[in-house]
């Protein structure tokens, strides 16, 4: 019975035994009012508990503080997360002066999240104070300052004094008992191969510390509590004291050496289970220095951060906390019109700084003044307080006095001389880290990225593609409104310069964009064009697009991304995309409908349809090795086809629709597929309907004259600065531009292309005039 509920009985009852003839009660006496302001107050609050407190079930918390001088009785005080809701009853007998008391909000009375307002009332129902919880990074808490204001802080001290005192006490008191720990984790691995591997990878490090041989057969390891199973040990034996290494690469598929999955510097968790699945050991991953580790140290509780990481080695000289990243007194972005931007930064420890775009170290320059900046460049910094790791950089990124039309990307690389090795010799398999801002003109993302080169025959051109990382090591997946679309989170980016860029830059572009007005069921990469700029440096036009991968399917059809299969040509013959579908196309009579419509089922058929006419339309001669297709087991299930690299087109009338029969650069197995379907009278009525409607509309000769205009337009004020960084001439990029317009407006493309595909399909003069009637007369 609730409390409201007792009282209301205990009145009724008074009344009845009044109105019986019973002795009137004596009247209660009125009790002393009791002052509560100032006694109890929100202190530190977590909403987003995932290993950072209250193991196991870690349920968001929030901690009181008796800021009184006298001992507070916790009876009768409530929480809420509503001005219109009871809350909850606070437990616990008496709060000692300048003590805490830390509740968990599990769900049960109400959990917290992000925009709600936690809210604190003392006995007499009146509210004594109230705390809007702002969305907070996993295991982070907010923390009240000494001004009463609150601050995000992944150094949370639940029961005891805010600071970094707190913490040092709190950490010291995490003791692990079990005889299995996790005894070290690294993440961001650039430079430390994994020892009898040598692999760069995440790795984290157990440890046996009982007295006895330890079978670790059902033990597991997950970055997800709620799936603990999600690799098993070997079964194999860890004698007292000994320890193990344990390779973390979410590229390479799980084995007795390697999780399977990746892990993140900068928010993520790691859980040990036994075998029967009890949670014994976690860390929360934040905050760990590049190419630094985090670990625990020999009779100390807790975890430590380490400079210098020691696999297969005893831990020693950990730091227990990470320096917080200096701060600026102003945006960075693109500044127009300017003699100067002066620039001050401030920390708690010393700064040290560079302005080629490296990581700054102990030797780097003690920043002591705020800097006078007057030409482009990303100013780099690190703080380095008293008994703490140093900082993660930040990056902030300058573009002064540039004056330019697109949207810029700036680039910051830790290692430069690394950089300009990858860059310079086309190393595609090395991977580095790096800092990536863009501005369109406002910021529209900053975040810490990999930066590797992308792109075949295309590294051979002096302007190079690359490809920027957004994983676990980085710091996980880059959330942004990148493009103006519903998708917002990515794995990757390109920074594309195609084949074309030598010549008109936009063929690719142009061919996706007709492709995307023309309603397309195919898979499309959203780009924007751009000017980049690498370690302060100019380096031209580019094309900023999404990067197809299983990132991109899952966020484009919201599946999960474990459940993408990605098939890329020209290495396919075992993939499943051959063995279920074109195995079927080879094997069965497509001439039946019954086996026609089987097909259907396992492919987007309008999609490849879309494909047939696109890649023919554009007499792209380049797809033996630019074929993707992707499909996942949830959802429907089919296999979808995308639209990728489409540099080589509109060069050679000959390969008008070549992709339909004799291959052209198309590998031998399009071809096979389209004869076997055109058996079909309903796919063959259904590809030349389609083409008709698309050559009177989106793929028209005046729409794409309209399209290369638009482009000259958008790159012209451009185009001159980046032909001379790369030694071309501005004059010969119109001119090819000219050329390619003349196709459409002089040329008759589309009229040149209908020829073709009736030749190649071998139609009759009846069913020519019947499909394209404006381009055939009956006779």
């Amino acid at each position: 019975m609730k409390k409201t509920q007792i009282t209301l009985f205990l009145a009724v009852l008074a009344f009845l035994l009044c109105a019986c003839g019973g002795e009137e009660p004596e009247p209660e006496q009125t009790p002393t009012p009791v002052e509560y302001s100032g006694q109890l107050r929100i202190s530190e609050v977590m909403i987003k508990n995932r290993a950072a407190a209250l193991a196991p079930d870690f349920p968001d918390w929030a901690e009181l503080e008796n800021c009184s001088d006298s001992p507070v009785k916790l009876s009768g005080w409530t929480l809420t997360d509503a001005a219109d809701k009871e809350g909850i009853q606070l437990y616990g007998e008496v709060v000692p002066p300048g003590a805490f008391a830390v509740f968990p909000l599990t769900g049960e009375g109400f959990a917290l999240s992000e925009g709600e307002t936690l809210i604190l009332r003392s006995p007499d129902g009146r509210e004594q104070n109230r705390l809007l919880c702002r969305d907070t990074r996993a295991d982070f808490s907010l923390q009240r300052n000494a001004d009463g204001s609150f601050s995000e802080t992944p150094w949370i001290s639940p029961g005891l004094r805010n600071g970094t005192a707190g913490y040092e006490d709190y950490a010291s008191l995490q003791w692990r008992t079990d005889s299995l720990c996790i005894w070290e984790v690294m993440v961001s691995n650039q430079a430390h191969p994994l020892p009898g591997e040598g692999c760069l990878c995440d790795w984290v490090e157990l440890k046996n510390r009982s007295d006895h041989s330890l079978l670790l057969e059902g033990w597991s390891l997950s970055d997800r509590a709620e799936e603990p199973r999600r690799w098993f040990f070997p079964a194999r034996s860890l004698e007292p004291g000994e320890l193990m290494l344990i390779g973390c690469d979410g590229d390479r598929e799980a084995d007795s050496q390697n999780t399977g999955f990746s892990l993140n510097a900068v928010s993520e968790q790691l859980y040990l289970f036994d075998p029967e699945g009890r949670l014994v050991d976690w860390v929360s991953l934040h905050e760990i220095p590049v190419e630094g580790s985090l670990g625990r140290m020999q009779e100390r509780g807790g975890f430590f951060y380490f400079t210098e990481p020691s696999p297969a080695r005893e831990n020693t000289g950990g730091l227990r906390r990470v320096s917080a990243a200096p701060s600026a007194d102003r945006d960075d972005g693109i500044y127009d019109g300017v003699e100067a931007v002066e620039l001050a930064l401030s920390a708690e420890g010393e700064i040290r700084y560079t302005l080629d775009g490296s990581l700054p170290s102990p030797a780097s320059p003690l920043y002591t003044e705020p800097l006078q900046l007057t030409e482009t460049v990303v100013v780099r910094a690190v703080s380095m307080e008293t008994d703490a790791a140093p900082s993660r950089p930040a990056s902030f990124h300058f573009i002064l006095n540039e004056n330019h039309s697109l949207p810029v990307v700036s680039l910051a690389v830790d290692d430069p001389e690394q950089f300009q090795d990858m860059y310079n010799n086309k190393l595609k398999d090395r991977e580095l880290p790096a800092n990536a801002a863009y501005f369109r003109p406002e910021e529209v993302f900053r975040q810490d990225c990999s930066l590797r080169m992308q792109g075949w025959t295309s590294l051979d051109q002096p302007k190079k593609s690359f490809r920027l990382g957004f994983s676990g090591r980085t710091g996980g997946m880059l959330q942004a409104d990148v493009f103006g679309g519903d998708v917002t989170e990515f794995a990757s980016l390109s920074l594309r310069v195609g084949q074309d860029d030598p010549s008109c830059i936009i063929r690719n572009e142009l061919c996706q964009d007709a492709a995307r007005d023309a309603g397309t069921s195919l898979l499309l990469q959203d780009s924007q064009y751009c000017v980049v700029y690498v370690n302060g440096s100019y380096y031209g036009i580019y094309c900023l697009k999404e990067d197809f991968s299983e990132q991109y399917y899952a966020s484009h059809f919201a599946v999960s991304r474990d459940s993408v299969e990605q098939m890329r040509a020209p290495a396919w013959e075992d993939t499943s995309f051959y063995q279920q579908v074109v195995r079927y196309v080879f094997e069965n009579d497509l001439r039946d409908p019954a086996a026609y419509e089987t097909l259907c089922g396992m492919i987007d058929m309008e999609g490849l349809i879309d494909w047939y006419l696109i890649e023919g339309w554009s007499a792209n001669g380049d797809t033996a090795g630019n074929l993707r297709l992707f499909h996942s087991n949830e959802g429907d299930g089919r296999w979808r086809f995308a639209l990728y690299d489409l540099d080589f087109t509109f060069l050679v009338r000959d390969d008008l629709f070549g992709n339909l029969l004799d291959g052209n650069g198309h590998g031998p197995q399009f071809p096979r597929i389209f004869l076997a379907l055109y058996q079909n009278e309903s796919f063959r009525d259904q590809l030349l309907r389609r083409y008709g409607e698309l050559i009177e509309g989106p793929l028209s000769n005046e729409r794409t004259a309209e399209r290369i205009e638009e482009y000259r337009t958008l790159l012209e004020p451009e185009i001159r600065r980046d032909r001379q960084r790369w030694r071309r001439s501005a004059e010969s990029w119109a001119l090819h531009l000219d050329g390619l317009e003349r196709l459409f407006v002089q040329g008759d493309w589309c009229k040149a292309s209908v020829r073709y595909l009736c030749n190649r399909m071998q139609l009759d003069y009846a069913a020519c005039c019947a499909y394209f009637p404006q381009y055939y007369s009956r006779k």
